[in-house]
């Protein structure tokens, strides 16, 4: 069988590479990711108090903005709709746009311990700083790949319903937006570590689909397990939250979300930032040696 095929035993593989290298260098990640939040905190208050100004300005101060709620509510239909999502797409989308980038410099630090078993906290920066514009319309893509069709489909049904998803198709639309999401988010969990690699956004677009596709298998294998495990460190949160459940406890959900936070920023991001760019090197070893001659052979930690 192929290196390049999935199987039991290379998941397995990528898996304990990715975490034992996240746990190898795990101060390295927690510094990193500290400081990098923190840029990205005060990028985004520059631009929340930037978009605050020109929203105020644009809509003729508070009340403006008060009135065009009042009208789209009591006026509610497509066009409408329309205008709220793509009004709420232009506020999300900058807020959202520094962590696009902090988690691509992630990816950056991912492909250095990959390539050489170890990272700089200064490597996030230099990441974050040269692949600045990539990675922030690769984020940008990638979100509205993930999320636009759901949305249109949840406008399109409340159009339908009088502006309430509810019964039959609130059942439809949470299956189909849980399924576009797992399909559409691994068919680009190859996006930013092809970025890293050089590639420009298009054309990294381009390499994610075209191996997801080609290596279906190991591709999506590799995301729904760090997806599952995501989920599964999530569960005990939920079942402490549920009000009317039987394991409902507000002060242990608070502790367990602190320790939650933690584990998963920590841990769990680095982990799949090495994985997977160790599938990606794998994965693209054919292409990336004809792109660079003069170093055919691609030096991964841990094998392939």
């Amino acid at each position: 069988m192929s290196v390049k095929n999935a199987s039991l035993a290379t998941l397995r593989e990528d898996l304990k590479v990715g975490f034992g290298l996240a746990a190898k260098n795990i101060i390295s990640f927690v510094l990193a990711m500290v400081g990098v939040l923190i840029v990205a905190g005060l990028l985004l208050a520059v631009i929340v108090i930037c978009m605050i100004a020109v929203i105020l300005i644009a809509a003729g101060g508070t009340p403006g903005i008060i009135q065009l709620f009042i009208t789209l509510s009591i006026q509610w239909n497509a066009s409408a709709g329309v205008i709220v999502i793509g009004t709420a797409l232009l506020v999300v989308l900058p807020v959202l746009l520094p962590f696009f980038v902090a988690g691509g410099a992630i990816f950056g630090m991912g492909r250095e311990v990959i390539e050489s078993s170890g990272t700089t906290i200064e490597g996030v920066f230099v990441w974050y700083k040269s692949k600045f514009v990539p990675l922030a319309l690769g984020g940008i893509i990638a979100f509205l790949i993930e999320i636009g069709p759901p949305a249109l489909l949840s406008l399109v049904l409340a159009s339908t319903s009088a502006g309430v998803v509810v019964d039959g198709p609130l059942v439809v639309l949470s299956v189909f937006s849980a399924v576009w999401w797992l399909l559409t988010s691994g068919m680009l969990s190859m996006l930013f570590p092809a970025i890293i690699d050089g590639h420009s956004v298009i054309e990294a677009l381009r390499v994610s689909i075209r191996l997801a596709t080609k290596y279906f298998d190991r591709v999506l294998s590799t995301w729904l397990a760090l997806v599952i495990m995501a989920a599964l460190l999530a569960s005990p949160l939920l079942l402490l939250s549920l009000p009317f459940g039987p394991f409902f406890h507000p002060l242990g959900a608070g502790s367990y979300a602190v320790l939650f936070g933690i584990v998963f920023v920590f841990l769990l991001v680095p982990a799949a930032s090495i994985t997977l760019n160790r599938v990606y090197l794998i994965l693209s070893g054919e292409d990336h040696a004809r792109r660079e001659d003069d170093t055919p052979g691609i030096d991964i930690v841990g094998g392939v």
